[in-house]
């Protein structure tokens, strides 16, 4: 584990990376972005699209890609643990938490995909920027790009710069302790190398009834080498980072009939594992992207490694009682390819082709554990000993296990061509055509238990079990257009309209077979089994919008409009009382407007503002698929699409002879939603409201100090909520929000 020196009497410093961006000027900062692949404004981009600098997210505190979630219009399902299967875009989310399909949400790293839970969150430390691209991306990012897709670039080595760099700490309650560090060391006109770190840790602060320490705390470590080198026609950046991540899992609480936890506070549960369960992943990566100047057009070369390991466990039962505990383990493999060509030239006409492949594996086990005195009691309603003579209880009580094996590979070859007409008009058509080719196996075992011997085996995750592996293989081809007109009224102002495809590949069940034969006490997987699958999950979305600047430049304006209509969307199902399956549950739509806007009336202030509608409905979904008391689940919204978002920050600065101070005021608002197809009550999370607060100092051009202030009004929400009545006899929210939490930041430039 690498572990930075700090000493926790430094604890009261932090994390900022730049000038606060207002302080010296009287323009807006401009953020560019790569998402059509060359590089450009945001401004000019015909997407509904948000950016972050690297300034923005060390101010705001970002310690992963879901710190980004609240603040940004259409995106909701954040959580506290390394899972991804609740991060929604305009209502689409991937709810399956197992490895055999791809997340609705595209997450990159200087270009290259991650894709699984427990490696795709790494640290938010050294950023450059991140680019948050709403609604399908089939053409621009391929694979499993439907709902939208999240690019995060670091900052890399810099030939052009002198040793440079940053050091920040950061401390607060709860032991808080953070600390970060950037050099960049120019070696000659060529070739610099830059070294970053980080280290973040702070104890829970969530109490367990059952006693032990508190619970949703993380310690975390990082280190990153970027080496950068550059000739008149060429350049080249190698990446390479590892973290250790170590942190609480989802953390549960369980509900009354009326919803409320019934430990009587949010930040009060119960829990028999220890420390709640635990989340821990190691994470290598490595990219390569190499640019060749041809002349009128470039030649970029996007190579990247990935390899993870990943420990999960958690209590999904919310209770002191050994009811549920379920563990996940798996580690993995990713590389990938790409190649692209890109005009250069001023022309009329430009244009972009490229072709991409990749190879994923993957090998996870999956365990669900119950005490069997719980299990007698819930189910039978007598000990165990009363109604099976001479009962030799498990001492690992009745486990489900099982274990899975999958390998993907794919390629893609794309194009784009964006041809303007005059000074006003342009327009662009492109397309995606991509070969997926999933092997996947599965292995259940028996469950040891003389309870099942009696009463038969209750499956919570595998309802069967298998003699030997059950493997499977399907591919799938798919092509994704895009087709894109814009209309520049004058040099500040784009209009735009766009028609967009996107395509998740097909995926297979971590939980089903197709055939079982029905014996007793556990059903076996039928000899010509196959490993259960679901079809391609298809979208077309429309769009409209509007993008400038006004206002002499201090006022930006970001409005757009779109509908979205889903076929075959994949969801994870109840089915006969227990989740065993992923299916193609029918049609979706959804329609929505989103909204960024900033404004800085005078050198002193600035103003933004951020917010979200959108209208989702399931159609076509039968009973048999998800049923509610008056029917099916037809008509309900999407999970994890509150109707409204919104975000706001007010920013004032005043000079003191060469230092500036600065006040920041931030509102978070998330309107209410709920987690499940079913839509009932006690799977709704409630609206909310947070504000943070921000007070400092950059003290002449090398040192900045920030007191902050989050969630001032102690605001209490859950992240989730789960109905399991039916299946248990009660209803489950998960993690609880952080409370009110104080703390200090500090940087030092070079």
């Amino acid at each position: 584990m690498i572990k930075l020196t700090i000493k926790k009497t430094a604890a009261l410093i932090a994390v900022a990376h730049c000038q606060h961006l207002f302080a010296q000027t009287s323009l807006l900062e401009e953020v560019l972005v790569t998402a059509q692949k060359r590089s450009e404004s945001v401004l000019d981009v015909p997407i509904s699209m948000s950016a972050y600098s690297g300034n923005r997210l060390v101010e705001i505190g970002a310690l992963d890609v879901k710190d980004i979630i609240t603040r940004t219009p259409g995106l909701a399902g954040a959580s506290k643990d390394s899972f991804i299967d609740f991060l929604s875009i305009r209502g689409i989310s991937s709810n399956d938490f197992g490895v055999g399909g791809d997340p609705s949400v595209a997450i990159f790293q200087n270009g290259v995909f991650s894709g699984r839970s427990g490696e795709v969150l790494t640290g938010m430390y050294d950023i450059e920027r991140v680019e948050v691209l709403r609604g399908p991306q089939g053409l621009l990012f391929g694979r499993s790009a439907t709902a939208g897709a999240i690019h995060v670039v670091t900052s890399k080595a810099d030939v052009e710069s002198d040793i440079s760099g940053d050091v920040g700490l950061g401390g607060g309650e709860r032991d808080q302790l953070r600390g970060d560090f950037a050099v960049n060391i120019p070696i000659n006109d060529a070739l610099a190398i830059r070294f970053a770190g980080y280290h973040s840790e702070e104890d829970g602060y969530v109490t367990n009834i059952a006693g032990g320490e508190k619970l949703v705390s993380h310690d975390n470590d990082a280190l990153r080498f970027s080496l950068a080198w550059q000739s008149d026609r060429a350049s080249l950046d190698l990446v390479a980072d590892y973290e250790n991540r170590k942190q609480s899992p989802s953390i549960y609480s369980q509900l009354d009939a009326t919803g409320r936890p019934i430990t009587g506070d949010n930040q009060v549960v119960g829990t028999n594992v220890p420390k709640g369960g635990r989340d821990e992943s190691e994470v290598y990566n490595l990219s390569l992207n190499a640019t060749f100047d041809l002349t009128s057009m470039e030649l970029v070369s996007i190579t990247g490694f990935r390899t993870y390991d990943f420990d999960y466990r958690e209590d999904p039962d919310g209770s002191t009682i050994d009811l549920l505990e379920y563990t996940q383990n798996q580690d993995g493999d990713y590389i990938s390819q790409e190649f692209k060509l890109v005009s250069t030239t001023q022309d009329n006409l430009q244009w972009f082709i490229g072709v991409s492949g990749f190879r994923d594996k993957i090998n996870a086990d999956f365990a669900m554990a119950s005490g069997e005195e719980t299990l007698c009691e819930l189910f039978v309603g007598l000990p165990c000993e009363d109604f099976i003579p001479g009962f030799v209880p498990n001492p690992n009580g009745m486990v489900e296990m099982g274990t899975t094996k999958g390998e993907t590979w794919g390629a893609s070859i794309y194009g784009d061509i964006s041809y303007a007409f005059n000074e006003q008009w342009t327009a662009k058509a492109g397309l995606r055509a991509s070969y997926d080719d999933k092997e996947y196996t599965i292995t259940s075992a028996p469950v040891i238990s003389e309870l099942t011997d009696t009463i038969g085996r209750i499956g919570t995750l595998y309802a069967f079990q298998t003699d030997e592996p059950v493997k499977s293989s399907e591919s799938w081809s798919y092509v994704n257009p895009r087709v894109v007109v814009e209309y520049t009224a004058n040099e500040s102002w784009m209009l735009y309209g766009s028609a967009t495809n996107g395509t998740k590949p097909g995926a297979f069940d971590n939980f089903a077979v197709t055939d079982m034969v029905l014996l007793f006490p556990s059903p076996i997987a039928a000899p010509d089994a196959d490993v259960g699958s679901v079809d391609e999950e298809n979208v077309w979305s429309y769009e409209i919008g509007t993008k400038g600047q006004f206002f002499d430049d201090r006022a930006t304006l970001s409005l757009s409009a779109y509908y979205y209509d889903y076929t075959d969307l994949q969801q994870r199902v109840f089915r006969d009382g227990v989740i065993t399956v992923t299916e193609n549950v029918g049609e979706a739509d959804g329609k929505g407007i989103e909204l960024e806007f900033t404004v800085r009336p005078s050198e002193y202030m600035q103003f933004r503002a951020a917010g979200a509608w959108q209208d989702t409905e399931i159609k076509k979904i039968d009973t048999e698929t998800c049923a509610t008391t008056t029917g099916s689940c037809e008509g309900n919204a999407l999970p994890y699409s509150p109707e409204y978002t919104a975000f706001g920050d007010i920013r004032l600065s005043y000079p003191i002879a060469d230092s500036t101070v600065f006040f920041i005021t931030e509102m978070i608002y998330s309107d209410s939603f709920y987690s499940g197809l079913e839509n009932v009550p006690l799977q709704e999370v409630d609206a909310w409201t947070e504000w943070n607060f921000r007070i400092g100092a950059d003290i002449g051009e090398q040192i900045s100090l920030t007191l902050f202030l989050e969630n001032a009004f102690d605001e209490e929400h859950f992240d989730s909520s789960q109905d399991l009545t039916e299946d248990v006899g009660f209803a489950v929210a998960v993690g609880p929000a952080r409370p009110r939490t104080w703390g200090v930041d500090v940087r030092y430039r070079f």
